[in-house]
């Protein structure tokens, strides 16, 4: 089996690195249809692939793949051990008949119904787990939906996003970051001292220009998501996809203007006129441009394209600055300019004669009264 390769060929590098690196360990690899244990895979790879160089025959990138699309059907359902050949087909066929009929769209939606954020596999629960240890796969979806947590110990009993302040928590107005609350809504604080603490509430304001406690995570059907107009993408076997759709669902919600979210649109799409039923952020853009001529028209060359023709007046601009820096001077200027110098010369001179026939003045009636 292919997965099997990848995790030989994962535990001959391993060992290949303990090796040169004795005083290097991470854990115990075995392999025949296991996966290695207590190994950060993540930082085996980085620092191997640094500091040593490998040679792949012609399948390493097949089963590298084959691995790939195995983890995201399986995710953690198989325990930490890679299934057989016979558990994984027989997996497959219970799992992607229900991900393609029940699949759950999840989306972090603001009160001006914008989809601000977009759920996937690994984005984090306020419960600080990612949305693929959540239960997602239901045979029969309940009403109302819920997603609780997998991970063994953690009482949240459905999903629910929090964004992050670059890198870190956001903070409650009792001063306290999310991870200091409890995982159960209304997620109060769990720290003894803080007393007047009943929910968590941050003030903190999305991209959206609203703050975040004005959003809710929302949990849809296909059938739901179609009726509110948002894309439902592809149908596809991998777990925990959320809200995924496509490239655009990763930028955030005032971003995505792609609406279809699998791809660009048409140019017929594009070259629309923009209403008031289009998104916000065109809007805004459509109303600097109403009282705009056409000079873009009028100004273009014949069979000109758009790089010629903004290169064009992109010169013409440089032009027109470096004229008002320095002014050509003309006749008439020059014998302003000529007349005023002069002047100023003469009148300097006048005053330095005038001070000297003064002083020559002082000298002299000074020597006589001596």
């Amino acid at each position: 089996m292919a997965v099997a390769s990848i995790c030989k060929f994962v535990s001959e590098l391993f060992f290949k690195f303990h090796d040169l690196h004795s005083e290097f360990s991470l854990g115990i690899c075995t392999y025949s249809n296991r996966v290695c244990e207590n190994v950060n895979f993540d930082y085996v790879f980085s620092v191997l692939f640094m500091t040593t160089s490998f040679q792949f025959d012609e399948q390493a990138g097949a089963h590298i793949d084959a691995y790939e699309e195995y983890h995201r059907i399986v995710g953690d359902d198989d325990g930490g051990k890679v299934m057989t050949p016979a558990q994984y087909e027989k997996y497959k066929a219970k799992v992607i008949p229900i991900r393609l009929k029940n699949r759950i769209y999840v989306s972090w939606v603001s009160k001006k119904d914008i989809d601000c954020k977009l759920i996937g596999p690994e984005t984090k629960c306020f419960c600080s787990h990612r949305y693929k240890q959540h239960r997602t796969d239901y045979e029969h979806l309940p009403n109302p939906i819920e997603v609780p947590c997998k991970v063994r110990g953690c009482k949240c009993k459905s999903f629910s996003y929090i964004p992050l302040n670059g890198s870190q928590p956001l903070r409650c107005h009792c001063k306290h970051p999310a991870n200091d609350h409890k995982v159960v809504r209304p997620y109060a604080c769990a720290v003894k001292e803080c007393k007047s603490c009943i929910g968590f509430k941050s003030s903190f304001t999305c991209s959206c220009g609203d703050a975040t406690f004005t959003h809710f995570t929302l949990f849809e059907t296909k059938e739901e998501r179609t009726a509110r107009g948002r894309p439902v993408g592809q149908d596809v076997p991998y777990a925990a996809m959320g809200g995924l759709t496509g490239f655009s669902s990763l930028v955030e919600g005032y971003q995505r203007l792609d609406s279809s979210g699998i791809g660009r649109l048409p140019n017929e799409e594009l070259n629309k006129p923009i209403t008031t039923a289009d998104h916000p952020f065109l809007r805004m853009y459509n109303k600097l441009d109403e009282g705009k001529s056409d000079s873009d028209a009028i100004n273009r060359r014949p069979h000109e394209s758009d790089m010629e023709y903004y290169e064009r007046q992109y010169q013409n601009r440089l032009k027109l600055e470096r004229k008002s820096k320095h002014p050509a001077i003309n006749s008439k200027n020059f014998r302003d300019s000529y007349t005023a110098i002069n002047y100023s010369f003469v009148s300097d001179a006048f005053e330095m004669n005038v001070g000297a026939l003064c002083t020559a003045e002082y000298s002299e009636e000074t020597h006589h009264s001596n």
